[in-house]
């Protein structure tokens, strides 16, 4: 037998218990800046959401920004280095290409005097023979 009649507490959850919702649930995620000098400003709920009813997420609106533009000066500055940068590189191409064909000749050149060589040790071993 219960020693206390009625005295029962019930936990109903509800959405509708929680708070309405205000400004201040929402926060505002800006996104990029256009070419025509807007961006768009998205509102978003707080994670976690802790209201109910009260004020939707109003529409995108829109505010200005400056584009990132590049001007004449910055665009002949990128165009110099970077014309810097391929005259290095062509540069380093030419004088391995020289370097490389330089010791390809003394290559070569040892190469016909050892042929030679061989080739004269062979008709001296022939004479030998013959003899």
């Amino acid at each position: 037998v219960e020693a206390r009649k009625c005295g029962y507490e019930l936990e109903w959850r509800s959405q509708f218990a929680c708070p309405m919702c205000t400004l201040g649930d929402m926060e505002a995620l800006p996104g990029e800046c256009s070419v025509t000098g807007q961006r768009p400003i998205n509102m978003v709920w707080k994670e976690p959401r802790r209201c109910h009813g009260g004020l939707a997420l109003p529409s995108v609106r829109y505010e200005e920004c400056v584009a990132v533009m590049l001007d004449k000066g910055k665009i002949a500055l990128f165009a110099v280095a970077g014309a810097g940068v391929l005259a290095l590189l062509v540069g380093a191409l030419i004088a391995l290409y020289l370097r490389n064909r330089k010791m390809y000749k003394e290559y070569s050149m040892l190469k016909e005097q050892n042929e030679a060589e061989v080739e004269l040790e062979r008709y001296t071993l022939d004479d030998d023979d013959e003899a």
